[in-house]
């Protein structure tokens, strides 16, 4: 009830999805830097302070996240799917996802994607090196792309020798890897399933029961 919404450009304090709207998460920018600081620390001692809060933490879930630059080709076909000047000037084009080499994350990819200009689509590559400017978008002109079909199987963890027909159209490759499966995800649980393998991993993810305030004392 008297849980006020915060943040700083470090960390936020969102309230949790579908859950009682007394629950919040703590979300940070750099969990990783957070460890190796005060913050997660300090920010941890101020819930403690606060009377009948309860929280959990978890930390062995944590992994580093790979960018985008490791995911991406350099071939003819990713310099010819730039976003031509006629797009990028449209009044929908600011609305759209950008995201560059160093970023973590993207929307997913459609079936659609190439097709269907929209956010909800799949993201589109942004390769300046100064920030994107949303509000003069046609400057950037020659900077902005889709991700090729070969990347995006790229994310969903496919063998970097997985390739589809070179005479398969540029938009039925879109459509063949759009909502596919994440590879690495799949390949995890069948291990599990088939052989057991990778228990102990996953019951490392699941997260402890709130602890209460006399527990915290």
């Amino acid at each position: 009830g008297d849980l006020q919404l915060a943040g700083t450009s470090k960390w936020k304090l969102l309230p949790l999805p579908r859950a009682r709207n007394d629950t919040l998460l703590l979300c940070f920018e750099d969990m990783f830097r957070a460890r190796e600081t005060s913050v997660l620390d300090d920010l941890l001692g101020t819930v403690k302070r606060m009377k009948g809060a309860t929280w959990t933490l978890t930390t062995d879930a944590l992994a580093m996240p790979q960018a985008v630059e490791d995911f991406l080709e350099v071939d003819e076909e990713t310099k010819q799917l730039c976003l031509p000047i006629t797009t990028l000037s449209k009044s929908f084009a600011p609305g759209l996802s950008y995201v560059g080499s160093k970023d973590v994350r993207s929307f997913c990819f459609t079936g659609h994607y190439g097709k269907v200009m929209h956010k909800s689509s799949g993201s589109l590559l942004y390769m300046g090196e100064e920030p994107l400017d949303r509000s003069r978008l046609a400057q950037s002109a020659g900077l902005v792309r889709f991700f090729s079909p070969k990347e995006i199987l790229n994310f969903l963890g496919f063998p970097r020798n997985f390739i589809l027909p070179k005479d398969m159209e540029l938009k039925h490759r879109y459509k063949v890897v759009g909502n596919s499966i994440a590879v690495t995800v799949a390949s995890q649980l069948l291990r599990l399933l088939l052989h057991g393998e990778g228990a102990e991993r996953l019951n490392s993810l699941e997260e402890a029961p709130p602890r209460s305030q006399e527990e915290v004392d």
